[in-house]
């Protein structure tokens, strides 16, 4: 699994807390099936950008925070992008 975050340009740091992308590559994984992902609470919203290139479809998803962590599905040879908004902004 790989996973980065990317600082916003500066005349976005006041609204945006980061730019992240998590990809797990195909040679990781010996199958096409789900792999379990553990997301910690932060406190903000996120756009994410989800693109499964196996099947070719793509999904934007809005999460709002969470007190709680929670665990979702994730597939290899895919691309998740977000936007992680500074809390307080929605």
């Amino acid at each position: 699994m790989i996973y980065k975050e990317y600082l916003p340009a500066p005349a976005l740091q006041d609204k945006v807390e980061c730019y992240w992308k998590f990809i797990i590559p195909a040679s990781q994984s010996e199958s096409a099936n789900p792999i379990p992902h553990i997301v910690l609470p932060h406190g903000c919203c996120e756009l994410v950008f989800i693109k499964l290139l196996p099947i070719n479809q793509e999904f934007i998803v809005f999460k709002g925070t969470s007190t709680s962590k929670f665990t979702v599905d994730v597939f290899p040879n895919a691309i998740y992008a977000g936007i992680r908004l500074k809390p307080g902004h929605r």
